[in-house]
C-alpha cells in the first residue's frame, strides 16, 4: 500500500514530457526485444517495462537524478 501511495506521489510530481518519456523508454525497450516482434499485442509487456522504469527512477531520484524529458513533448 505504501507502495502504490510513493508511486503515484513519485508520477504526480512529473512533467508531462516526463512520463512521455518514460512510457517512449519503456515502448523503446520492448520493441527492441526479438521475441516481442510475434506477438499481436504487446501493451502487457510495455505496462510491465513501464512499471519496472519507474520504480527504476523512483530510486535513481534519491540519488539526485532526475527523469529525462521527452524531446518531442519539448518541441509541440
Amino acid at each position: 500500500m505504501r507502495q502504490e501511495a510513493a508511486k503515484t506521489r513519485f508520477l504526480a510530481s512529473l512533467a508531462d514530457s516526463q512520463i512521455h518519456w518514460l512510457k517512449q523508454e519503456a515502448k523503446q525497450r520492448v520493441d527492441a526485444q526479438p521475441s516481442a516482434r510475434f506477438l499481436t499485442s504487446r501493451y502487457p509487456l510495455y505496462k510491465a517495462e513501464e512499471d519496472q522504469l519507474v520504480e527504476e527512477w523512483m530510486d535513481r531520484m534519491q540519488y539526485g537524478e532526475s527523469v529525462p524529458h521527452s524531446l518531442s513533448e519539448q518541441e509541440g
